[in-house]
């Protein structure tokens, strides 16, 4: 029984799952606010998690033409240089949890799955903002620009700032943390030969940290440099920030750090939000995935990869009770609630760790990189959890 599913929001959550659902024989129509799709955004990290469901699409191999692969993960002192950690990734994640780690923008990763949209009967609804629905005897019902939809299910994939979610639970107040973001691109041809290395790079230092890496096939190279901020910021991707600013809060950083930046002449600035984890995703039926359900801090770089997982798993719950979605809901949030609350927790822990003042607990974390780097176990058994996880298999989807 094919099903006809909603999805408010064309974000990577909300195309994976359109994608998922109509490869699998269901019709679906998508619904998003924006008047047209800009390449915005920033660099994404997809690890196998991610890796494993462009394969099951058939999308891997045009994913790996955009995408970068580092040869390791690295963290230095942003003041000293000092290299705290580093762990091999070329070679070793694949060996281990078998599909690559890559680098990519996320304008050309949503440009890949737009292409892929189109070899199915999608229908895609822009300047259409889903700020309401209401459940029915047999399913859900929408009103967008004076019109009626009505759909089986109704999935909200709307962003931190979710309509559906507020639809669902009433109006909320996530709590700036205080912190922001710096995100820009920079010509690797403009940069010193090498100066970056070809790796994911880590800058802790004391309120602050900074994360490069190459994107678009190696002819960028992405940064994101976090700073405590004293005035409110909205979480908007299109914020221009003030190049002198962004700077000035890395002036005495190690030297590399500071070429970067200093030859970085755009970049878009966005507040960070810690938003308490949710007990139940559903309301009979209408679902959330992504950061609708889970928003996170960008400090285990999960994101994008956790919200592809809960599109695939949702579009197989869907399809195994496609004669009663309520349970099939429940089912959904069953298997993925958990795991995400546990990458919510780490991605806050990893604020903290990221961002130490000296004191006893800066040594005590110094002397855990070191132990790292030396019994790399230590590490692998904790991300075994997050990278090892195979939604592709664990729960499968026949797709027509």
């Amino acid at each position: 029984m094919s099903l006809h599913i909603l999805i408010s929001g064309a974000g990577i959550s909300g195309l994976v799952c359109a994608i998922a659902l109509a490869k699998s024989g269901n019709k679906v129509s998508i619904f998003d606010k924006s008047t047209e799709f800009l390449d915005i955004g920033a660099g994404i990290q997809q690890a196998s998690n991610a890796m494993q469901i462009h394969t099951a699409l058939g999308i891997s191999e045009k994913i790996k033409s955009f995408s970068c692969e580092p040869e390791s993960i690295d963290f230095y002192d942003l003041s000293t240089s000092k290299k705290l950690f580093s762990s091999k990734l070329l070679g070793t994640h694949e060996n281990r949890y078998g599909y690559k780690y890559l680098h990519i923008h996320r304008s050309d990763l949503h440009r890949t799955l737009l292409d892929e949209l189109k070899k199915y009967n999608i229908n895609i609804y822009l300047k259409s903002n889903i700020n309401s629905y209401m459940n029915t005897k047999k399913g859900v019902s929408i009103e967008i620009n004076g019109k009626t939809f009505n759909g089986d299910v109704l999935v909200g994939a709307d962003g931190i700032n979710s309509a559906v979610r507020k639809n669902m639970n009433g109006p909320e107040s996530p709590k700036f943390t205080g912190y922001a973001a710096w995100r820009g691109l920079i010509k690797t041809n403009k940069l010193p030969h090498n100066l970056i290395p070809l790796a994911a790079n880590n800058w802790l230092g004391e309120d602050k940290h900074i994360v490069s890496y190459y994107v678009k096939n190696g002819e960028y190279i992405n940064f994101v440099a976090v700073t405590k901020y004293d005035e409110w910021l909205p979480h908007d991707w299109k914020i221009e920030g003030s190049i002198s600013k962004m700077r000035d809060c890395f002036k005495n950083a190690d030297s590399r750090v500071q070429i970067l930046l200093q030859n970085c002449h755009k970049c878009y600035l966005w507040g960070i939000f810690d938003n308490p984890p949710l007990d139940n995703w559903n309301d009979e039926y209408v679902t959330l995935i992504g950061d609708a359900a889970h928003p996170m801090m960008p400090f285990l770089a999960q994101g994008a990869s956790v919200a592809m997982e809960d599109s695939w798993v949702l579009a197989h719950f869907l399809n195994k009770y496609s004669k009663d979605v309520k349970l099939g809901l429940k089912q959904y949030q069953k298997a993925r609630l958990k795991k995400a609350n546990l990458i919510q927790y780490l991605s806050k822990q990893n604020a903290d760790l990221y961002h130490m003042r000296p004191s006893l607990k800066k040594w005590i974390r110094d002397c855990q990189f070191n132990i790292a780097t030396k019994i790399p176990a230590v590490l692998t058994t904790k991300y075994d959890k997050i990278f090892g996880s195979n939604v592709v298999l664990n729960y499968p989807i026949n797709f027509e």
